[in-house]
């Protein structure tokens, strides 16, 4: 199927066949995005007299899967699919001898259908990206400065994070990026932190790192023992599924209620006592859940954070050189005090270096 560039023609795939396999390869487009929004026609419970399939072309999950997103997506490109979940009870029956249907504005509680289409990407996946979306969230404002050290050099006295300064941009001689806290010139009091360059956030880091690897594979195995013991993740996802499972018990409860007031005569003052108890038990539930996700996404970026701080350190020989990607699976904040540079590992553990 083509797929239509809004700054070009329809990109076209011509076909590649092996003697094992055959792909589609799409011409270069003119243009690539840095947001890219996809709502695909899903073929599934989508045919019928009511369906999707007699409006437009459906496509399967393999058509999905080579859709050009590579080809078209910038370098860290935002991009957001349509979710494989279905929400149930858009309409409800008011009487059910005239089968009188009213669109549901919030008459009667609306609920979600987990995994009601095959996903493209399997739980474990998304719950990282939800664990790092929530991460992000609390410090927006101080991402915007693409930089690797942007949230992760922290002011010892106030707290806040620090910001990155181009002083003499215009002179190629005297050019030179430094760090200070944000709130440096805020307010009445100001904050006394130090200005730290970035060839000196790598030379006191490259330090840290080299004591860390002194110490190499006791870290390793300490992360490795930390991260066998499943029993707390197991544990939360069996309770958020029972925690689920009570929800769609209430759904099917409230629902029956509903029904049942709509096929006979009920004292309606009764009848709203009850509905509005299954409400605020439904919405108690809601809560509950909301806070076991929590707890659970927390988990499973605390343990994709030791994945890669392991990996990272097994393939680190020395600290000669900076490297962005060691820094940024290796190394969760760096504090700056009036002395010293103070470094936290994504293990935990703290090294501080004298400045």
């Amino acid at each position: 199927m083509p797929v239509q560039n809004p700054t070009t023609e329809p990109l076209t795939p011509t076909i590649e066949s092996t003697t094992s396999s055959t792909k589609l390869v799409w011409p270069e487009p003119r243009k690539k995005f840095s947001v890219i929004v996809a709502d695909p026609p899903w073929d599934i419970n989508q045919k019928g007299k009511r369906g999707a399939a007699a409006h437009y072309e459906l496509m399967d999950l393999e058509s999905i899967k080579n859709m050009p997103v590579e080809y078209l997506a910038q370098d860290n490109a935002h991009l957001w699919l349509w979710i494989p979940d279905a929400l149930r009870q858009k309409t409800y029956t008011v009487d059910y001898l005239s089968k009188t249907v009213r669109k549901n504005n919030g008459e009667v509680k609306q609920y979600y259908v987990s995994n009601s289409h095959d996903a493209i990407i399997d739980e474990d996946t998304f719950n990282l990206v939800q664990a790092e979306l929530e991460r992000r969230s609390n410090f927006r404002s101080a991402l915007r400065d693409n930089s690797i050290f942007s949230t992760k050099i922290i002011c010892g006295e106030c707290g806040y994070f620090y910001g990155r300064k181009v002083l003499h941009s215009n002179s190629k001689k005297h050019r030179k990026v430094v760090w200070y806290c944000n709130h440096r010139y805020d307010g009445d009091e100001k904050c006394a932190s130090p200005s730290i360059s970035e060839s000196d956030i790598k030379k006191y880091y490259l330090e840290a790192l080299e004591k860390l690897l002194s110490n190499k594979d006791s870290y390793i195995t300490e992360c490795q023992e930390r991260l066998e013991n499943e029993d707390v993740l197991v544990q939360l996802k069996e309770t958020r599924q029972q925690a689920e499972i009570s929800l769609e018990d209430l759904m099917a409860e409230i629902q029956g209620l509903v029904h049942e007031n709509a096929r006979k005569s009920q004292d309606q003052q009764k009848y709203r006592a009850k509905f509005n108890k299954f409400v605020q038990q439904i919405d108690e539930q809601k809560k509950r859940m909301a806070v076991l996700k929590a707890e659970e996404l927390k988990l499973v970026g605390m343990r994709e954070k030791l994945h890669r701080f392991i990996e990272t350190l097994k393939n680190c020989k020395d600290a000669t050189v900076f490297k962005e990607q060691e820094w940024n699976n290796l190394v969760e904040r760096a504090v700056v005090k009036t002395e010293s540079l103070d470094f936290e590992f994504k293990n935990g553990e703290r090294i501080k270096i004298t400045i």
